[in-house]
């Protein structure tokens, strides 16, 4: 079964739980079980170590839910969760998967509760009697895969060399995105960190293709995105009185496309575009999109300026004689 498929029935239980009750932390349950199924198709894990990654991801919501009130341990714990994704790197391309989606989901989770320590508590009690729905599915897949004949595993992933340099860039960045978040009160400021911790990859010239390729994308997506909201309004009037549902469904396009887009600009576009479209049918307005543009490009210029000045840093300390043959490298890169 390919990709879309398994998330697809991951997704089944969550959706048909949002449709008899209309909570909508059934679908938040959903996305986290969809990136437990994304690392279980990597790594195929036994069904317990599934349960154990979904406790482990669990535990993190919780921990940025008591770090939440205080603006610079929530920026701190931000940093070192995304340090240590990416240092997981160096055991392979699996590791660096459950770490990263167990930072997405811990913050993308503990951001929508309300921010007082009340809300907080209460909005994480909430989705822990929904979380059933992210770890059951998985570890069905996990007990099936181990059932069914398998043939020769894939190698070991290379190890990553560069898996130090990553989590260093990512320490900063993510520390920096996350004091700027509360500092300056931005909202949404999930989307910021989560592009600082993409955009800084620890290579120059990586960190900088991907942030054009985040900026083109999240560009293209959310004016078409608006579009699109403005084409249903024209020919639907009524559909924001009737959009509870439309903004649930873009937001399961949003966990399927991690698991079914390949292409990194057309699943930033993907996720852009249905964001505006929920927000909009969710009753926030067009302005969304926008800001989503924002704190996207600025989460992006943040990893890739901490990513060029950390490889500058370290070029001149190991190497000041050849410096000069930087300006070789530049011009790869210059263009995005």
């Amino acid at each position: 079964m390919p990709p879309l498929g398994r998330s697809a029935l991951v997704l089944l239980p969550a959706i048909a739980c949002f449709v008899a009750t209309g909570d909508p932390f059934c679908l938040k349950a959903g996305f986290i079980g969809v990136l437990l199924q994304i690392v279980a198709d990597q790594a195929r894990p036994p069904s317990a170590l599934v349960l154990v990654h979904g406790l482990v991801i669990a535990g993190l919501i919780k921990l940025f839910c008591l770090a939440l009130p205080s603006p610079w341990s929530f920026a701190l714990l931000c940093a070192g969760s995304a340090a240590l994704a990416a240092w997981l790197g160096r055991f392979g391309g699996a590791w660096r998967s459950l770490g990263d989606f167990a930072f997405m989901s811990a913050l993308y989770s503990c951001m929508a509760f309300d921010v007082s320590p009340a809300g907080v508590a209460a909005g994480y009690r909430h989705l822990l009697s929904w979380y059933g729905l992210a770890l059951v599915p998985p570890m069905a897949f996990a007990w099936w895969r181990g059932r069914v004949p398998q043939g020769a595993r894939a190698a070991r992933d290379t190890v990553d060399r560069a898996a130090m340099d990553a989590a260093i860039t990512r320490l900063v960045s993510v520390f920096l995105g996350a004091a700027a978040v509360h500092c300056f009160h931005l909202a949404d400021g999930e989307w910021l960190i989560w592009s600082t911790a993409s955009v800084a990859t620890g290579s120059v010239i990586s960190s900088w293709r991907k942030s054009g390729d985040r900026a083109a994308g999240v560009c293209a997506g959310v004016a078409i995105g608006a579009a699109l909201s403005w084409l249903i309004l024209l020919l639907l009037p009524d559909a924001t009185r009737h959009g509870g549902m439309l903004p649930a469904v873009c937001l399961l396009g949003v966990a399927v496309s991690r698991a079914a887009c390949r292409d990194y600009r057309l699943a930033i576009f993907i996720r852009s575009m249905l964001c505006v479209v929920a927000a909009v049918f969710a009753g926030h307005g067009f302005g969304i999109g926008l800001l989503r543009i924002e704190n996207v490009l600025s989460g992006g210029l943040i990893g890739a300026a901490v990513t060029l000045l950390y490889s500058v840093t370290r070029q001149i300390q190991t190497n000041p004689g050849n410096f000069s043959n930087s300006a070789q490298d530049m011009a790869h890169y210059r263009r995005w």
